[in-house]
């Protein structure tokens, strides 16, 4: 019996054949295993990076320290601010404080809506309280 010949063999001689992979259920678009795995991976720390700042956030909004916190820090961003200045620096600075004030109250409204509302009148009151001390009021 006489073996057939394959050209393809010569230049394919000790290379494995390739993997098809792992086909990618929205895509449909086949990775290898190892690019599979590691989306994957990247895609379950995602979830467990999510699932933290919802614990943190819930966790903070609980009590009136936590929210009054969060309040000060957003607002140390500038979240109810503009971060536009005359100095251009400056203005670029507030910005990226602007950009990680959004992040967080992005979350905060995300994992706990109805915390904010509440957040925000008590930063009023406290505002109203700081004024009407300021100006004697009594």
């Amino acid at each position: 019996m006489s073996e057939i010949y394959d050209p393809l063999a010569t230049i394919y001689d000790d290379i494995p054949a390739p993997n098809s992979g792992i086909k990618d259920p929205v895509t449909g678009i086949r990775a290898e295993i190892n690019t599979a795995e590691r989306q994957k991976l990247r895609a379950d720390e995602s979830k467990r990076k999510s699932e933290v700042a919802k614990h943190v956030i819930t966790d903070l909004m609980q009590n009136d320290l936590g929210r009054e916190w969060l309040y000060d820090l957003m607002h140390t961003c500038n979240v109810f601010g503009t971060p536009f200045t005359a100095d251009r620096a400056m203005t670029d600075y507030n910005s990226g404080a602007l950009f990680i004030g959004r992040l967080v109250e992005n979350d905060i409204k995300q994992f706990a809506f109805l915390n904010y509302l509440v957040m925000q009148e008590e930063a009023w009151n406290r505002q109203k309280k700081w004024e009407d001390l300021a100006a004697d009021k009594k």
